[in-house]
């Protein structure tokens, strides 16, 4: 593991943890604004960024967040987005975080079919090439050109400047191969998540074309999740509408800090 840290020491740090699985840390530094009142840290796991792939479960992929989380001085919150909100909610539930806030996260089989049937549904004509391309040779390079013409499945704001992000992206197929069906062989973790009672938040884009609210509803419900909708995004609200995104978490972590000082 890979841990990137941005800010200096605060009396609360932020544990950000990426999608894919496969996609490293580096669309999220559009979220380093957050440095000025907190600590960040950017985890890469399973060869993204540089690091070594390992063929991981996702309870041992947690296991290891947990064990760095818990040697942070300050109380920790863990944020993740779409598969990565997956991971921190599984490590959520090994651990005591201050909070958990999940960004476009698919967390039952129910709402990963409702992602894959809207994906067949809605894929252009250049995304199933280049999905062809990918299924034909899985590599780096077939990874990041599919993932990088999900257009508006991925971006409400969609341009070449968001693409290339991904298109750039210190991957790791080998890490989406490995994990990619690990939300859907997790029938128990909505019902573990619902028992903690740390403050959790779930962020969607309002525009999310591939996991909408009618797919996620179900999940935020039974996970006991307060709940945000961003305007003007879609599945990537941290670059469709940064300022939003982040007053939403700002002022989450703030209400909290504030109750532990009240008490």
């Amino acid at each position: 593991m890979r841990v990137t840290k941005v800010g200096d020491d605060s009396q609360i740090s932020i544990i950000l943890i990426p999608g894919g699985p496969g996609l490293s840390t580096s669309y999220l530094r559009s979220m380093d604004e957050l440095s000025g009142k907190y600590q960040l840290h950017f985890l890469d796991i399973c060869g993204t960024n540089g690091t070594q792939f390992e063929c991981l479960s996702a309870l041992s992929i947690a296991q290891t967040i947990k064990e760095y989380a818990e040697n942070i001085e300050s109380p920790f919150v863990l944020l993740g987005h779409s598969y990565g909100g997956y991971l921190a909610s599984k490590t959520a539930t090994i651990t005591l975080p201050e909070a958990l806030i999940c960004v476009s996260t698919p967390l039952s089989a129910s709402s990963m079919k409702c992602a894959i049937g809207n994906y067949s549904s809605k894929k252009s004509l250049n995304l199933i090439a280049r999905e062809a391309e990918w299924l034909r040779h899985n590599s780096e390079e077939t990874f990041k050109s599919w993932l990088s013409s999900y257009g508006k499945l991925y971006f409400k704001n969609n341009d070449d400047r968001l693409s290339n992000l991904i298109l750039n992206d210190e991957s790791s197929y080998r890490f989406f191969l490995n994990n990619n069906g690990d939300i859907e062989n997790d029938s128990s973790l909505l019902v573990q998540v619902a028992k903690t009672n740390f403050p959790k938040l779930f962020i969607s884009g309002i525009d999310d074309e591939l996991l909408p609210l009618s797919a996620i509803k179900s999940d935020i419900e039974a996970g006991s999740f307060d709940f945000t909708l961003v305007n003007n995004a879609g599945h990537f609200p941290m670059l469709d509408n940064l300022k939003s995104t982040l007053s939403y978490i700002d002022n989450f972590i703030s209400s909290i800090t504030s109750q532990r000082t009240k008490k």
